[in-house]
């Protein structure tokens, strides 16, 4: 068995960032003293060796000398799913010797993951560096050598209530159709501190009128933008009672989503009431990233994870919406997850308690199973 712990993930994060664009496959040997690395380049002109001592980890347990071989880019998917403050565990176990895991914990939040990278066969040609009387031996600081060089699968909602507004009238309700690309673009013109006014005239029925005005600059900016003609399908949705009801801190949904996604096409949830497991499986790896309820927390913690279980929840979604959903962090600190077998998640983001954009995706079938009855 090998075992070895360091203090903080940052470290081992570094390091292989400094050397994965060189190396792209790498043997690190492994002692009772030390965790070394000696690799070449794949055009054998540049030759990388490292050295890890026992000292520098709070935990080493390595009961025989083993070559563990792994894909540096593997291993850096694994890394990017730590914090820098996490403790890293690195884990080989004899009974599973296709794998190595990395376990990571945030201590402050009582958050742990698990991600299993799996090993190579690499041809482990130790190359002997003599020792070398050199000429001239320059240091200097590390920070000045570095600068000399539609598919129908998922359905938004938003409301935006009239309390979010300065001002606010609406004489008749009516449909305004806009390109979002263009849209975007007319907000890029926009500072983030300025007032924002979008106006629709009657006699101007083609188009709608962004207003940005900088208060401090006395700076103002019209952007028009030409409205289009859009079916407008409203989809009645109709209310749910879920059988799990998740609301965590928005970040870290974030986070989960963009670590599985490194390993998986799909994001597997599931919800008991001992917690809330998201899983991503795949050909290079898996990860596994668990929270547990968080106790005597109340709806106004922002960082408290609050599980509301009727019946246990295990359903599977493309991760690649779950991402683009995320894209919705900055609008609130918490996120809502509101979940059922077989029926599609509703991922809700609030605005400032007078509105909200949800996300609605259905779940992935196993090919296994029926289809479900109309």
């Amino acid at each position: 068995m090998f075992e070895a712990k360091l203090g903080n993930a940052a470290l081992l994060k570094k390091i292989i960032e400094a050397i994965k664009d060189l190396v792209t496959d790498a043997p690190f040997d492994c002692s009772e003293n030390a965790m070394c690395l000696q690799a070449m380049d794949s055009s054998h002109v540049a030759l990388v060796s490292m050295k890890l001592e026992v000292g520098l980890f709070e935990t080493y347990r390595c009961d025989r000398t083993i070559n563990l071989g792994m894909s540096l880019a593997n291993m850096a998917k694994a890394l990017k799913c730590a914090n820098n403050d996490d403790t890293c565990l690195i884990r080989y176990e004899e009974n599973d010797a296709d794998s190595i895991t990395f376990a990571f914990e945030d201590t402050k939040r009582g958050k742990m993951q698990e991600v299993t990278v799996k090993m190579m066969d690499i041809d482990n040609e130790h190359l002997g560096i003599p020792d070398q009387d050199y000429a001239a031996v320059v240091t200097m600081p590390s920070g000045e050598f570095q600068a000399m060089d539609s598919s129908h699968v998922a359905l938004v909602s938003m409301k935006l209530e009239v309390g979010l507004f300065e001002t606010y009238r609406c004489d008749r309700t009516i449909n305004l159709g806009m390109s979002l690309a263009n849209m975007a673009k007319a907000l890029k013109c926009a500072n983030n501190d300025d007032t924002c006014l979008i106006r629709y005239e009657e006699n101007d029925a083609d188009s709608i009128t962004f207003a940005f005005e900088d208060t401090k600059r006395g700076k103002m900016q019209e952007v028009t933008v030409k409205m289009m003609d859009i079916d407008n399908e409203h989809l009645g949705i109709p209310d749910q009672d879920y059988a799990a009801v998740v609301t965590m801190p928005s970040g870290e949904f974030q986070k989960t989503c963009r670590d599985l996604a490194m390993f998986s096409d799909s994001l597997t949830i599931t919800v008991t009431k001992a917690g809330i497991v998201f899983t991503g499986k795949g050909d290079t790896g898996s990860s596994v990233v668990n929270y547990a309820p968080t106790k005597n927390a109340d709806n106004d913690d922002d960082d408290a994870v609050l599980i509301v279980v009727k019946e246990p929840v295990n359903v599977s979604f493309s991760i690649k919406y779950m991402n683009h959903f995320t894209k919705a962090t900055g609008l609130s600190q918490k996120v809502k997850i509101s979940l059922c077998n077989n029926i599609p998640v509703v991922i809700e983001y609030g605005i400032e308690e007078n509105g909200y954009l949800r996300f609605y995706l259905a779940p992935k079938i196993d090919e296994d199973e029926n289809p479900m009855d109309d």
